[in-house]
């Protein structure tokens, strides 16, 4: 099981409403009628980004029949109305992750027939749409033209986007920028050899150094305990890919139970080329007891390092597992690897549980922050 079948699964499937229960669950106690009532944007989004900061954990409220907003609320004041809202006027309630955006969400793109980018529009306080990859005949080379998997590289604005013509699919990029049109998209030589655009898990993902890179069976590393990947008690197994530059792709580190069920770690920060914050996430088809027997060495959030060329995985526990059961939903790690945000699974209600703060330099007893749940992950903590 690795993250690029589950967790982006779970986003696709995911409503993307940050605590929004918590929220309602607060307002509801209120005799004051406008209490309950949703923050206005024209109050929470003026004066531009100063104001708005774009700090905080990002989600995005995608809920049908109202309008799509991306929402900043403090890690320490999550049960809260958003600090900030920003509306994505005609902008689907469907597929929402972290690569949507631009690294300082400037920029946002989305969609598939059309893909629309946006640019935050300080006067407004929303985005606005800057322009539109139309599917169709008089694509930019000429001729009949798709596209698929809009992604903006991590840590800048530029976009790549799966680009098909007839059978050939390429991977294709342009730098958003305020005057940036689609016009300027410009062909890479990273081309899809199963042609398969639009996949729910696409065949390339971004590397070590922020360049998008070819990932198949055959290019995937496999290691494990004594060279053993069958899984059995107190073993452990990494799975990734390997870029050009020597860095590891995706990695996810597996540690079974002595009923040889796995707990899963996978990566929430990246410290180097093949060093990691990780987290072990709660499997979706076992128990949770299982899988937090199997991390309770590691803990909930721990700090990885893969060494490829010895073959070797080490995991040094960052927050403990401090209870039953005690695997994450979701979690968020800050920008300076100092805190995370946990979703702590809820043993009798699986898709539910509490989000928990946690000092990962301390190492103090995680602090409770609010409900939370499967349809409240965030996409990021900026």
């Amino acid at each position: 099981m690795t993250r690029s079948r589950t967790h982006r699964r779970s986003l696709v499937a995911a409503v993307l409403v940050l605590l929004a229960g918590a929220g309602c669950g607060s307002s509801s106690d209120s005799d004051d009628p406008e209490a309950t009532a949703t923050p206005d944007p024209s109050t929470s989004t003026t004066g531009g980004p100063a104001d708005i900061g774009f700090s905080g954990i990002m989600s995005v409220s995608a809920v049908p029949g109202a309008p799509t907003m991306l929402e900043i609320r403090d890690p320490d004041d999550l049960a809260g109305a958003p600090r900030a809202s920003v509306p994505l006027p005609d902008a689907p309630s469907s597929v929402w992750n972290r690569s949507s955006f631009s690294a300082d969400w400037q920029y946002a793109a989305w969609g598939d027939d059309p893909i629309r980018v946006a640019r935050f529009d300080p006067g407004a306080g929303e985005y606005t749409e800057l322009f539109t990859l139309e599917p169709g005949a008089g694509g930019y080379a000429g001729g009949d033209v798709e596209y698929g998997n809009v992604a903006f590289t991590p840590g800048g604005s530029t976009l790549w986007v799966e680009t098909q013509r007839g059978d050939d699919v390429v991977l294709a990029s342009l730098e958003v920028t305020a005057d940036a049109t689609a016009d300027d998209l410009t062909d890479s030589a990273l081309r899809l050899p199963g042609g398969r655009l639009g996949a729910d898990d696409p065949e390339w993902r971004f590397a070590s150094t922020g360049e998008p890179v070819l990932v198949t069976e055959d290019t995937q590393v496999a290691i494990g305990a004594g060279g053993d990947t069958s899984g059995q008690p107190g073993d452990w197994r990494a799975t990734y890919w390997l870029d050009e530059a020597g860095g590891v792709v995706e990695p996810a580190v597996s540690v079974w139970a002595e009923s040889n069920v796995e707990a899963v770690y996978t990566e929430e920060l990246r410290l180097g080329p093949a060093e990691f914050v990780v987290v072990a996430h709660a499997p979706t088809e076992i128990g949770f007891d299982d899988g937090a027997d199997a991390a309770r060495e590691h803990g909930v959030v721990a700090h990885a390092t893969i060494d490829p060329a010895a073959e070797t995985a080490a995991l040094r526990p960052l927050v403990p597992v401090g209870g039953e059961n005690q695997l994450a939903l979701w979690s968020v790690v800050a920008p300076d690897g100092t805190q995370a945000l946990i979703c702590i699974a809820s043993a009798e209600v699986p898709d539910t549980g509490t989000a928990y703060l946690a000092d990962l330099a301390e190492g103090e007893e995680p602090r409770e922050a609010a409900d939370c749940g499967r349809h409240t992950e965030p996409l990021g903590w900026s």
